[in-house]
């Protein structure tokens, strides 16, 4: 029976271990990628119309409460 001294440089029970999450620590960067549909970019395009209406119809209030027409 041979008995390595304690220096033997191919005893790591971890080897296996470590090199597996080195290895996927390199895969990792990846980018999320989004996809807007057209029916959805057209949603987004009238919700800013609507907001440039309610903005507009906040402003005539505002004239109205301010010239005492509104209480």
């Amino acid at each position: 029976m041979k008995i390595y001294g304690p220096n033997h440089t191919n005893l790591n029970p971890y080897q296996k271990q470590m090199n597996k999450q080195a290895h996927e620590k390199k895969e990792m960067p990846q980018k999320d990628q989004l996809q807007i549909s057209d029916k959805a970019k057209q949603m987004q395009q009238a919700e800013g119309a609507k907001e440039a209406q309610r903005a507009a119809h906040v402003q005539k209030i505002k004239q109205a409460v301010e010239s005492g027409i509104i209480r």
